[in-house]
């Protein structure tokens, strides 16, 4: 929960999750304020090191609560020389969380509580770009109408504040802070206070975490496989005693091999980076990875100096899943170290897996990114009645040109192998991605007479036919 600060504050910005809330405080503090609840405690814990390195990207001063995961304050003091004004400031924060994956609501006002609570409201949590509040009163006015059921409270004072008709933050203002407390106890209590700028909002500041990294000059230059390895076993011995003092384990990796002056002047070093299927303190895995790496790589120089730099993850005990997956015929950790030697045998990009992600181009919203974490399906919850239709399979391919269509449909024209057309349904227009380059499509449904069903579209800027796809 949050609090009113008691300073004068200028506008502030408010960023949310999928119900998160950024607030960015502004004359002559600005803050923004996440407030990630929508996720499991321990997901948002195990991303807590990615926002807080996100927001850190924006201001050097980020604050977060000790009491809520995933609540956290910029500091945008001076900022307003960098970005045009605050609504800009509040449009780079929203962008860069969504890009991140987070659902962001940004409100710019004065008051820590307050934009909290603006932040947290269900209309603004679906803004597509940041709220700027102009003055307190109307801040204020904002501020007061917003359901206590929206707030981070306990569901039992929610309804013990509804039955006295008590449902937004004015409506608990306009009560005794002393009948609060004595009615409702501390909860309430507390946040009268809060929302009346009585006491200050609990904050804890966040610093960054300093990179873990170690050089080692290797002299003479070598490049020997066996000597190399005894180099990078010590260098990972002290790096795991250092990132396991954070409660972090290893979960990748980084050498850079610098090479001596034989090497080509294009090719002074070379890098390679060992991803881990779940953060490990284990050293003589991380080398056997490091050995598989190395044994296949062919350096163009002997080897002068090893610069290792970790990236280091949160470990969560996890024994009551563990429990459940041991009586599993199938042994994820394992699948894991197999991926793991694989991708440290042929490089990170061997081992790949499809993401979805929003794009305006059907063939754009799939990527392909390197993984080595296996997990269970999860089966999909939905039931299906008997008298449903079945499902239907659009099977995206990559666009393969037709020639123009012919004047009648029993001419072949969509390829080998489809048959004649029958039927043409469509057009659907797609089209976007015009600060690049124009895209405008009509997308049809083609009903073949041997049965099949196809997808094509028509480029209006280019004039042409292609074949995208079928429906299975």
């Amino acid at each position: 929960m949050l609090s009113t600060a008691p300073r004068k504050f200028a506008p502030t910005s408010t960023l949310m999750h999928p119900r998160g809330a950024v607030a960015i405080e502004t004359h002559p503090h600005r803050l923004a304020c996440v407030n990630v609840h929508a996720l499991p405690r321990q997901l948002i814990l195990r991303r807590h090191k990615e926002l807080v390195t996100s927001l850190l990207n924006f201001s050097p001063n980020v604050e977060m609560s000790p009491d809520c995961p995933g609540l956290f304050w910029l500091d945008a003091t001076g900022l307003t020389h960098i970005y045009k004004d605050l609504g800009c400031f509040g449009t780079a924060i929203h962008r860069e969380l969504e890009r991140c994956g987070f659902v962001a609501a940004v409100v710019v006002g004065f008051h820590r509580f307050r934009t909290y609570a603006i932040a947290s409201s269900s209309h603004l949590a679906r803004a597509a770009g940041p709220l700027v509040l102009d003055s307190l009163a109307q801040e204020a006015a904002f501020a007061l109408r917003v359901q206590l059921g929206r707030l981070d409270l306990s569901p039992r004072l929610v309804a013990d504040l509804e039955l006295l008709g008590i449902y937004t933050v004015g409506d608990l203002l306009r009560l005794p802070a002393g009948d609060l407390r004595t009615r409702f106890g501390h909860e309430a209590f507390v946040l009268h206070q809060y929302a009346s700028e009585n006491i200050e909002v609990p904050r804890k500041r966040c610093v960054p975490d300093e990179p873990i990294w170690t050089l080692f000059y290797v002299e003479p230059a070598d490049s020997n496989l066996e000597r190399l390895l005894f180099v990078v076993k010590g260098m990972v011995d002290g790096l795991m005693r250092r990132i396991s003092v954070r409660g972090e384990a290893m979960a990748e990796l980084r050498l850079t091999l610098g090479l001596d002056h034989a090497a080509p002047k294009h090719e002074p070093k070379h890098e390679e980076v060992i991803r881990f299927a779940a953060p490990t303190l284990d050293c003589v895995h991380v080398v056997d990875l490091v050995r598989l790496r190395l044994g296949a790589t062919r350096f163009a120089a002997k080897v002068a100096s090893i610069l290792a730099r970790v990236e280091g993850a949160r470990v969560h005990a996890q024994q009551q899943l563990a429990l459940f997956h041991a009586r599993q015929r199938r042994d994820l950790a394992a699948a894991g170290r197999v991926l793991e030697r694989l991708a440290a045998a042929f490089g990170c990009n061997a081992v790949t897996r499809a993401r979805l992600r929003a794009a305006h181009l059907p063939e754009a919203r799939a990527v392909w990114e390197p993984t080595c974490e296996v997990a269970f399906p999860r089966p999909r919850t939905e039931t299906c009645r008997l008298d449903d239709p079945p499902p239907l399979m659009r099977r995206v391919w990559s666009s393969v040109a037709l020639p123009h269509p012919p004047r009648s449909n029993s001419d072949p024209w969509l390829g080998p192998g489809h048959g004649a057309l029958r039927e043409l349904q469509g057009p659907w227009r797609v089209s976007g991605g015009w600060w690049e380059c124009t895209v405008e499509r009509d997308y049809y449904y083609a009903e073949t007479e041997s049965g099949e069903l196809l997808w094509l579209y028509y480029d209006r800027p280019r004039r042409k036919w292609f074949l995208h796809g079928a429906v299975d």
